[in-house]
């Protein structure tokens, strides 16, 4: 067989097999819906601590982005891609024997590692894998697509099983987790290192042949950085965006602990989180009918929405209202932060990559990366701060309020710079070559 049948053959054989792959391995199945009461209710661990020990993950995540780049380019995207599934196979077994904060404080070193050389590797094997075609980007997202709403399916049927699980021994839904991470590193093991670098992507970063170095790097970010304050317009956009995903990013421990702290049980919270993801993904699947119907108040809406349910579900719990309306209220409102976080993390991508070349869009997201894990790890430092001294209602009060001044002073900085016709945008902001 000719090398360029072997190369075709183990093209097909990666996109077939990614399909499966991504339907398992894309986050942690069995995990997120009951993480919090296990670490809680069974390990022993406050909600302080589980949010502090948290709060290191997005920084270890900054801290390994160069290693985890250099170590990929020193191997390939494949055997980079067993290494990440099997950090994540280790965090899992710090879980497992978690008995103290530092425990989990280490384990989520494993955690960042691993999701930091997926989020290298995934999407670059598989564009490497698809036919030279013109329309590659389209196809990408087709394969993409229908891999993401597997997971999304698995996803949904794993949170309401977890719940369950739970109730019949709180080891087993993490046991679970730990076998679909196991399963993960298997399929990462059949996948097969192929090398196409023609036509670079235009959304996702590549990972060449040419080894640039640690030095190259960091000039790049430098450059990135000097792109990025000379433009109005993205300077804007990553100021909000890292100012928003630290909510988000802390709302995924408030939220639970709001919940186990009203008294809902494994399984109904399993059950709850199960029709949330469920909704988060039609939300994401209306994101261009959305964006179309909101313009370019599209990140305005989405995050007052989000920030004005924080505050809501703080409230409804520190007032006497019967249970019953508490907790539909709570629902209700937990229903409007994931209808809200599915189309926004595909807008602010769309928003980040306008107006930017193939080269510069990498080093704009290499930068936005990096000021949203700082940003997000000091407010997951201020998050569990708060529960030391109250409970999961008022500091969500605290932090809800907080952020509704923040975003408003943001969204009024960004009114002038942000959603612009074309051709009311600077020079600066349309720059299509990269910075010297």
């Amino acid at each position: 067989m000719s090398k360029t049948n072997t190369l075709e053959k183990n093209k097909k054989h990666n996109l077939k097999l990614y399909f499966l792959y991504k339907a398992f391995s894309w986050d942690l199945l069995f995990y997120y819906a009951i993480s919090f009461m296990f670490l809680n209710a069974y390990k022993g661990l406050s909600a302080a601590e589980i949010i502090f020990a948290d709060s290191f993950y997005p920084f270890f995540k900054v801290l390994l982005q160069i290693p985890a780049t250099l170590f990929v380019e020193k191997t390939d995207k494949r055997t980079g891609l067993i290494v990440g599934n099997l950090a994540l196979f280790v965090y899992v077994l710090f879980v497992l024997g978690c008995h103290s904060m530092y425990i989990m404080i280490i384990g989520n070193i494993f955690m960042a590692l691993g999701f930091v050389l997926k989020n290298l590797c995934e999407s670059n094997l598989i564009y490497d894998s698809l036919p030279k075609s013109n329309k590659k980007q389209k196809i990408f997202s087709k394969i993409d697509g229908k891999s993401s709403a597997a997971y999304y399916v698995l996803e949904a049927l794993s949170c309401g099983a977890s719940g369950f699980l739970y109730n019949i021994n709180p080891n087993i839904p993490i046991i679970a987790c730990l076998l679909c991470t196991l399963f993960s590193v298997i399929l990462s093991h059949l996948f097969i290192e192929v090398e196409d670098i023609t036509n670079p992507d235009e959304n996702h970063i590549k990972i060449k042949n040419a080894r640039i170095g640690f030095k190259k790097y960091i000039r790049d970010l430098k450059n990135a950085f000097k792109f990025i304050f000379s433009s109005p317009r993205l300077k804007s956009l990553i100021y909000f965006n890292a100012i928003f995903m630290a909510i988000i990013y802390l709302l995924i421990s408030y939220r639970r602990s709001l919940l186990s702290e009203m008294g809902v049980s494994a399984q109904n919270i399993g059950l709850i989180f199960a029709v949330l993801e469920l909704l988060s993904s039609i939300a994401s699947a209306y994101t261009s009918k959305i964006n179309k119907k909101l313009k370019n108040k599209s990140l305005t809406y989405l995050s007052l929405y989000f920030i004005f349910s924080i505050i809501v579900s703080g409230l409804v719990v520190v007032l006497t209202v019967p249970y019953n309306v508490e907790l539909s209220i709570v629902i209700l409102m937990l229903a409007i932060q994931f209808l809200a976080k599915g189309p926004y993390y595909t807008l602010i991508k769309q928003y980040l990559s306008s107006f930017s070349s193939s080269t510069m869009r990498i080093k704009i997201f290499s930068a936005n990366n990096l000021i949203e894990g700082i940003i997000t790890g000091i407010i997951s430092f201020i998050g569990s701060w708060l529960l030391l001294f109250t409970d999961t209602a008022h500091a969500s009060i605290i932090i809800g309020c907080s952020s509704f001044v923040i975003v408003i002073i943001l969204l009024e900085y960004m009114s002038s710079r942000v959603g612009l016709d074309p051709e009311k945008y600077t020079k600066k902001d349309i720059e299509f070559r990269e910075v010297e």
